[in-house]
């Protein structure tokens, strides 16, 4: 066996390597591309996660949802419970 190779042989070789060359690109390509819609995915979920946790913040302070009060510190001014049965019965109120 010649470690040289044959004219046809070479062909066949420069053609595989011009298909695969060809491949290449287009798999670049489509790599670019792909980069491309993943980086305007990104900006896009960026903006609507913006406007999601806008449009929750201004839901939640509509809904007067437990919120802390300077003016009334948590735990302060609380009534005094309401007698209970047992309260009743035994004649106490305290």
């Amino acid at each position: 066996m010649t470690d040289i190779l044959t004219a046809t042989e070479v062909e066949l070789l420069r053609r595989q390597v011009d298909r695969l060359t060809a491949e290449l690109a287009d798999v670049q390509r489509q790599n670019t591309d792909l980069r491309e819609l993943a980086a305007r995915q990104d900006e896009r979920l960026r903006v609507v996660q913006s406007m999601n946790e806008a449009a929750y913040k201004e839901a939640y302070n509509a809904a007067a949802g437990p919120h802390f009060c300077p003016g009334k510190p948590f735990g302060t001014g609380i009534a005094r419970p309401r007698p209970g049965i047992r309260d009743l019965a035994s004649g106490g109120t305290s």
